[in-house]
């Protein structure tokens, strides 16, 4: 897997910092958008709906090394589609390996959104890229800026 060029870790590193004078290495979950805005990593939306419930624990507290590894995976497209696959699994229903406009209504409601059945088809129509009714690996990426 490739992993986040030097340069890149010592941004995400210099954007938690600047957050934590007391060097602590610890600072609230809450601020992880602003973080993520401040280190130029785009949230991509799912993800972070699967990945936060890895990171939190009872103090609600986002520790220096867990930002540094969800920002190295939510800028890795090798990890995105790993993070790709265990979405799938979880909202493949028919296990194409796609998901339709049924399986991506069902994704956006596990993660909080409620969208009409119109919002969902007008969605589809421009996230997939490849126009075969369905959003795959590739338009997956392609929706997401990677």
């Amino acid at each position: 897997m490739s992993d986040a060029t030097t340069e890149q870790k010592q941004n995400f590193i210099k954007v938690f910092q600047s957050h934590d004078p007391g060097n602590t290495y610890l600072l609230p979950i809450s601020m992880l958008d602003q973080l993520l805005f401040e280190a130029n990593v785009q949230k991509v939306p799912g993800i972070l709906e699967l990945e936060l419930p890895l990171i939190k624990n009872e103090t609600e507290l986002l520790s220096i090394t867990q930002f540094v590894t969800l920002c190295q995976k939510l800028t890795n497209t090798e990890t995105l589609y790993e993070i790709y696959q265990n979405f799938m699994q979880r909202f493949d229903t028919d296990t194409n390996f796609t998901l339709d406009t049924v399986e991506l209504k069902q994704a956006l409601n596990f993660v909080g959104e409620n969208f009409t059945q119109s919002e969902i088809n007008s969605m589809m129509s421009q996230i997939d890229f490849d126009k075969d009714g369905t959003m795959g690996f590739e338009d997956f990426r392609k929706a997401i800026g990677k």
